[in-house]
This record gives C-alpha cells, structure tokens and sequence, in this order.
C-alpha cells in the first residue's frame, strides 16, 4: 500500500454518492458524508450470518437528484441514504440478510441520536419500482430497504424530550 494511503473503511467499501461533496448543503442543514460515514462505520457492527454484509449505501444531495425521491413534505435540502440489500436466490439467506439491513439501520438511527441533526426511515411507494430506482445505480440483484432522511431542522428531532407521554392507569 502507497505511503500516505489509508485503508478504506466497512461502509467506505460499500459507500456510493450521488451528486454528493463533503460541504454542508445549507446554513441549517449540518449533514455532511464524513459524518455519515463515521456513523455508518460503527453501525455496521449489525449481526449477520456468514459476515455477508449485505448492505450498500448511496448518499444522495443536490436538488435535482433529491427529487427524485418525492419527499413527503417537498424539503429538497435535506440528504437522504438509501439503505440498499442484496436478494439472495436463498429464501432464507434472503430474510436473514433482510434482518440483518434492519439491524444495521436500527444501529444508525441509534448512533445518530448523538447527532445535531435528525434521521427518519420512509418506505416510499417508489422503492418496489425497478424503473424508478434505476437513477439511483440499484442493480438487478439489489433493493432498497429504506430511504433514511438526513436534516438540520429539528422536525424530527432526535432528543429525548420528543418521546410522547406515558400514561399508565391503573384498574
């Protein structure tokens, strides 16, 4: 290996950007892909049978490339990391590595609560649609698990004091 080259990383391996740069894509929004790399990096420690590993991940910014995902409430600032699964022929190899992609996302969502920005998992319509993933580089033996959307804004905040109310009543 050069001198001054470094090893890549577990998500690095498995890490694709589309239209994206380290910068920040607006004043409120602090989601940059090093960030994203470095929480991906710890949350890839999700169980999985046969260290398969799954999992790929495209990291996409830019207005134009963001809507293409129809967000739900139109806010193309935001990245978004498409949490993309290999489809084994295997039934089986197929939902452990299914549970093994939810795992994984589960640890991201976690790990970013540490974060100043907030991450929420859609399941969009569009995802089941071969035609309308292709812009994305999804291979014929690949899907999309869950689009994860990356914000400054605290919409969706990511603190403790967001956790709804608890009522007990007792009988």
């Amino acid at each position: 290996m050069p001198r001054g080259w470094r090893k890549r990383t577990p998500a690095e391996k498995k890490w694709v950007s589309i239209d994206g740069d380290d910068r920040p894509h607006s004043d409120s929004l602090r989601v940059s892909s090093q960030s994203v790399l470095d929480i991906l990096n710890e949350a890839v420690w999700a169980p999985n049978d046969g260290l398969r590993e799954p999992w790929r991940f495209i990291y996409v910014t830019r207005n134009e490339t963001v809507s293409k995902l129809g967000t739900s409430y139109g806010d193309i600032s935001l990245a978004f990391l498409l949490v993309v699964a290999k489809e084994e022929n295997d039934l089986h190899k197929q939902a452990e590595d299914y549970a093994a992609v939810c795992c994984l996302i589960q640890n991201f969502q976690l790990l970013a609560k540490s974060q100043p920005w907030h991450v929420r998992r859609m399941i969009p319509e569009w995802i089941y649609d071969r035609e309308r993933c292709k812009p994305f580089g999804i291979r014929p033996q690949e899907r999309i698990v869950a689009v994860l959307e990356l914000g400054g804004n605290d919409r969706y905040s990511n603190s403790a004091s967001t956790s709804p109310m608890l009522n007990i009543t007792h009988l």
